[in-house]
């Protein structure tokens, strides 16, 4: 089981509280029309017709439709959608709390920097190509004459998971991005990995975690064992008692440490990502385990990398602070990398908004809840941190969506109201407990499924304004019939006609209606805000009135005026209450723009859903058969312009009501300008 989205919640309370309110108004009718001395079998029948016609039965279809129709888009935009509402409560989403690496940069790793002998050497070339020279001081060197350099490439290399292969025109690559870039550094060092399993023979590993932050790997060369690691340069130097420098040795006092850490900053400042090497050798009989052989390690240099932003992040992170969404950069990372990289993608304005792990800990739980929403970089973090965020923000009431792609991330990204697992880095154990997965690893399809999240809801509105107005129409038509003691305007055939044909086909092509521009210029829905504020209801009662009023008058006009036919009467009074819906259609796309500047084009499903109901329509009117079954009669050329005209009134109504709210609106921003 899980929970249901807020959706779903709604639409249950909005059905209840609709279907009581259908059958009371229905039953009232029923009693009207039954107390002025109809046929008790034909008002029963005008009755249930009404009931049908009042009930909007398709909402769960338009539901399921948009909310398909939606993961068909987002897989388009590299979305993959598991659970199905899960779309739309990432459209009410108020935070996304999102990794740096791949997500916010763009995973490209290459080594520039290396700090080994006391020298910092720069590596040129980019990307994954082993074209590229040793600098220091800005002079071309040979890697092995320096033996702690020539050392920490050997321990990038044999502490690694990864793969490249070499040909004459080009390089293919297997493995983390990471691992890749320092292959390819050693690689342009003359250090290749064929050659170094040669020398080399891999026994043991214990693999890297996000807890950990480090990975070792046992390697035999000749008859001596020895351990290879690397990882976070913090978490190293803590297990680090000696430093190799220029061939020698020596014990790492705090003094060099000091001097060390200023370089890690340094390099952190610069948005580049540093990782540590050590070795260490093993005495023989020494159980492999982490505690036994992760201690006492020869700390050989420091390998900084660069990972650009993706300037397409930077402006969906603009676009998530227009649309009220805060975006939180959650990494296991340096802290001032991570602050680094967030000013670069402007998501960061004040220093004072970052927080790591270790700080997390002391602070406790009771005070970061207090902090939590206003914290814009984690950096530092562990899994369980990850799962820490994500429930105090909870409980500050936002609406979080959580990415993960680690297995340790999975209960995160499963506490997450939106669970999101990365499809290229990701495991298959987050990817089974998240709601959706991101098939390019890239921050802008997230906000692309916010985007399409908030169009399908907003499209559920307009298909339930749009019914609701229409069939509150045939309501008040009916009830003011009966109050007002006139025929009855529309028999159950008609009614049932009117149901299935006008308010269907334009429903279902309004719920497929393209997402608006403006969308993410608004803030986060509520959870428990109303499909149906105060001001569309007002609207839907005006709306609905205004067509019954247009019904009755050409019923009466028809019957009493031009005294022609019951049937006539009748079948005028069918055509502008279906027209009226069909002409309405268009007005529901925007609550406050004009159809004009929507373009009829924007949406051909529902011009063609429109044709079509007309053509069904006319057919009602002029083939002999079906005249025969919904009881209509032939309408004269000048009697079926009256029709249209009378019908098109709820448009242009409609049309100046938006008028003069754009106008006050414009207005009071104007005002609020001044």
């Amino acid at each position: 089981t899980y929970e249901k989205t807020p959706l779903q919640k709604k639409l249950e309370n909005f059905g209840r509280i609709l279907v009581y309110i259908c059958f009371f108004i229905v039953g009232i009718i029923f009693l009207l029309e039954w107390l002025r001395g109809g046929k008790l079998i034909d008002v029963f029948l005008t009755a249930v017709s009404l009931a049908v016609a009042a009930i909007p039965e398709g909402l769960p279809a338009v539901v399921t439709i948009g909310l398909a129709l939606g993961v068909q888009k987002m897989a388009r935009r590299n979305v993959l959608i598991r659970k199905l509402p899960s779309v739309e409560t990432l459209g009410c989403a108020t935070t996304i709390c999102t990794d740096k690496t791949g997500t916010m940069t763009k995973n490209e790793m290459t080594v520039t920097r290396i700090y080994a002998d006391k020298k910092i050497f720069s590596i040129t070339g980019i990307g994954y190509t082993i074209k590229g020279k040793f600098l220091s001081d800005e002079k071309e060197i040979e890697p092995g004459s320096f033996h702690s350099l020539r050392k920490s490439l050997i321990c990038a290399v044999v502490c690694n998971g990864a793969r490249i292969n070499i040909n004459d025109q080009s390089i293919t690559t297997a493995g983390d991005p990471t691992e890749i870039a320092l292959l390819v550094a050693a690689a342009k060092g003359g250090i290749f990995r064929d050659e170094i399993e040669k020398q080399y023979e891999m026994i043991d590993e214990i693999p890297f975690d996000s807890e950990r932050k480090r990975m070792t790997v046992i390697a035999k060369k000749h008859d001596d064992l020895y351990a290879f690691i690397k990882g976070a340069p913090d978490i190293l130097l803590d297990l680090c008692s000696f430093i190799e420098e220029n061939q020698t040795i020596k014990p790492l006092d705090d003094s060099i440490k000091k001097e060390i850490t200023q370089i890690i900053e340094d390099f952190s400042k610069q948005s580049l990502r540093v990782l540590a090497t050590g070795y260490r050798q093993i005495e023989p009989g020494t159980q492999i385990t982490e505690k036994n052989i992760e201690r006492n390690i020869i700390l050989t240099g420091l390998f900084a990398m660069i990972d650009p932003p993706r300037e397409e992040a930077k402006i969906a992170i603009k676009k998530c602070k227009k649309a009220g969404i805060k975006v939180k950069m959650v990494t296991g990372d340096h802290k001032l990398s991570a602050v680094a990289i967030a000013k670069q993608l402007s998501l960061l304005e004040n220093e004072q908004d970052v927080i790591t792990g270790q700080e997390i800990e002391k602070i406790g739980i009771e005070q970061f809840k207090k902090m939590v929403s206003h914290i814009s970089v984690y950096a530092r973090v562990s899994p369980h941190h990850k799962l820490m965020i994500v429930k105090a923000l909870k409980e500050n009431n936002e609406i979080v969506a959580m990415t993960g792609d680690g297995v340790n991330d999975a209960p995160a990204v499963k506490e997450a109201n939106i669970g999101i697992a990365m499809g290229i880095t990701g495991t298959d154990v987050t990817k089974e407990v998240s709601d959706m997965v991101i098939t390019d690893d890239n921050f802008v399809s997230i906000v692309a499924a916010v985007e399409e999240g908030r169009g399908i809801y907003e499209n559920i509105r307009k298909f339930v304004y749009f019914l609701l107005s229409t069939n509150t129409g045939e309501i008040m038509v009916m009830f003011f019939s009966a109050l007002l003691n006139m025929p009855v305007p529309l028999v159950p055939i008609q009614i049932l006609w009117i149901n299935i044909a006008t308010d269907g086909l334009p429903a279902l092509a309004l719920g497929v209606d393209p997402v608006s521009p403006e969308i993410m210029e608004k803030p986060p829905r509520k959870p428990d805000e109303p499909i149906l504020n105060w001001k569309l209801g007002r609207m839907i009662i005006f709306q609905g009135f205004v067509i019954s009023v247009c019904v009755l008058a050409i019923f009466a006009y028809a019957l009493f005026v031009k005294e022609t036919s019951m049937v006539k009467a009748r079948t005028m009074a069918f055509f502008v209450l279906a027209c009226t819906q069909l002409f309405h259609s268009f007005n529901c796309r925007s609550e406050k723009h004009s159809i004009f500047h929507l373009k009829f084009t924007s949406n051909m499903k529902l011009v063609y859903a429109n044709i079509l109901s007309l053509i069904t329509l006319v057919a009602i009117i002029y083939v002999p058969v079906t005249r025969i079954i919904f009881k209509t009669e032939i309408l004269q050329y000048q009697e079926l312009l009256l029709v249209i005209m009378v019908s098109s009134i709820p448009l242009w109504l409609t049309e100046f009501i938006k008028f003069v709210m754009r106008k006050n609106e414009s207005k009071v921003s104007v005002q609020g300008e001044k």
